[in-house]
This record gives C-alpha cells, structure tokens and sequence, in this order.
C-alpha cells in the first residue's frame, strides 16, 4: 500500500512538472515591451522589412491591442521615415518608403515629409490633407504629452505650408480629423501656437463679389467650423493680388470681406464679425515663395484672412 501511495504521488508530481514545463513558453510569450524594443532595434540596423515582421506578429498577440498596438504601428512608420532620409536615397525612393510607412502608422513627421514630396510635385490637394493630418496628430496629447510635442516653431511651418498648399490647390480642401470633427488649419491653435491669421481661398469671381464655386465650398464649410467652436468673435480681412489700380484693389477687397460676413450672418452665425480691405498692399508670404509661379504667387495674394 505504501509503495502504491509513492506511486501515485511520485506520478503526479511528474505530471506537473511535465504542465509547468507545457505552461512556460505561453507565460514567456511576447509582450508589447517586447515587440517595440525589437523594433527599434530594427530601426537602429535601419531594416523596416523586420519591423513589419514584427508588426503583423505583434497583430496576431491577443495582449497587444488598442493603444498599444497603434503605437507600435507609428514606430514601424518611424522606420519608414528614417530609412527614406539615408544617404543616397532617391527623391522617387523616399516617396515609396514614406508612403509605406504611413500604411502602419501616421505619425506627424511621416506625414509632413509626405506632404513635402506632394508639394514639390505641385499635388497641391494632396499635401493639404497630409499637412493637415500632421496638425492634427501633433495636437493629440495622448500621442504627444506635453514634454514630447514639437516646437512651435515645427507647428509653425507646417501650418504655413499646409495654408500655402491649401490657396494653391485646385479644389478647396475641407479636412476631418479621425474623430469627424473639422481639423487642421480649422483649428485657431496648436499645442501653444496661435496663428495670428489664418489665409483661407475664398475665391470670386473675376472683378465681381460672387463666390467663385471653390469660394462657396470654402466659405460654407467656414460656417461649420467656427459654428463648432462656438461662434467666436472674428475680423475677416479682404485682399487682392497687385494688378489693378491700388484704390480700386482695396475697395474690392473690402466689399469682398463684406460679402463673407453677410453669407456667414445669414447662415445663423452668431459672433461678432468685423471686416476690412488691404487690397493688394500685403501680399501672402509663403513657405518658399521662390519656388512658385508668378501665377502662383497672384493665386496666393487672393484671400480673406482669418483672425480669431
């Protein structure tokens, strides 16, 4: 009886060994911890095919989800990015790899940098929305704590690139953020940074106060947006670009102004709206204003300004 009871004990201390031993790899099993330090080591050997690896294997890892797995997405893209800027990348190269990268995580500089290349291939509509995607992933304190935002310097540039794009593109571009709200140069600020206007393509027809059909599209949505943030007090600011005589320039630009203000009121907006006309006398001064036609630079002139 007593060798039997050994039996039986010495057999079921065996079997759970031979469980712990079953139990050990899933408890070892890959964390998200684990999936982000290897992908930075990917990124240090600047190998983005390995962070996509382990991406998809970070995908199919029930403990990593939501919140986590996003930002592992936006380290991937960050590898992207970096392999796209070393040396003796293409200009077509670095489009390929930015793109790429942004189909795993659309963090703020991948998509400024795509915004850039958009720009340089005059796919002016296209740099906007990224542009305006980048604003609003840097306003995202949840992506972006307070100590890791970038300077207000950076934000500056983009949101004059992406007001630069946006009166150059051939259709207006209203832009969503991810939570359907209205965004990008919408918004009157940025993590500590406030444009002190914002240039909007309210376009008319020629020598006439009718919206042009970018002009009504720009101004409608105008409605919407400030409508959101409540009606605030604004000053809408009319000018024209340098052809023509200067005093006929400013009386249109301030009756053009005017004509916003009127479509903005009889929409049921309910701030206080001032209005006034510079004509051609401050023109649009632009990211790389260089790098722009002479008809470029007339287009750029051609804007209601927005002071909040």
């Amino acid at each position: 009886m007593q060798f039997i009871q050994r039996s039986t004990i010495l057999f079921f201390s065996v079997l759970a060994g031979s469980l712990s031993l079953i139990a050990t790899p899933a408890s070892s099993a890959p964390t998200c911890t684990t999936y982000r330090q290897d992908i930075r080591a990917a990124s240090r050997a600047s190998d983005p095919n390995k962070a996509v690896r382990l991406f998809r294997k970070a995908e199919q890892n029930r403990a990593c989800t939501g919140l986590a797995l996003k930002k592992l997405g936006r380290r991937v893209a960050h590898v992207f990015y970096f392999k796209a800027y070393a040396d003796g990348v293409t200009s077509e190269k670095q489009t390929h790899l930015l793109n790429e990268g942004l189909r795993y995580g659309r963090p703020w500089r991948l998509l400024a940098a795509a915004a850039d290349m958009a720009k340089e291939r005059k796919d002016y509509g296209r740099a906007t929305s990224l542009y305006a995607e980048a604003l609003d992933d840097i306003n995202d304190e949840l992506l972006h704590p307070a100590p890791k935002a970038p300077p207000q310097k950076i934000i500056a540039q983009i949101h004059k690139k992406a007001e630069t794009t946006r009166l150059l593109a051939p259709q207006y571009v209203a832009h969503k953020n991810r939570s359907g709200e209205s965004g990008g140069l919408s918004l009157g600020k940025f993590r500590g940074f406030e444009p002190k206007a914002t240039a909007v393509p309210i376009n008319f027809e020629y020598d006439a106060i009718k919206f042009a059909p970018n002009g009504f599209r720009a101004v409608r949505d105008m409605l919407d947006y400030l409508k959101q943030q409540g009606s605030p007090n604004i000053t809408l600011i009319g000018h024209t670009d340098e052809r023509g005589a200067k005093g006929y320039n400013l009386n249109l630009s301030a009756r053009r102004a005017d004509a916003v203000k009127d479509w903005l009121m009889n929409g049921g907006y309910e701030g206080r709206i001032s209005t006034k006309g510079l004509g051609e006398s401050k023109s649009f001064i632009s990211d790389d204003p260089g790098s722009y036609t002479q008809a470029e630079r007339w287009q750029l002139d051609r804007r209601v300004e927005l002071v909040r």
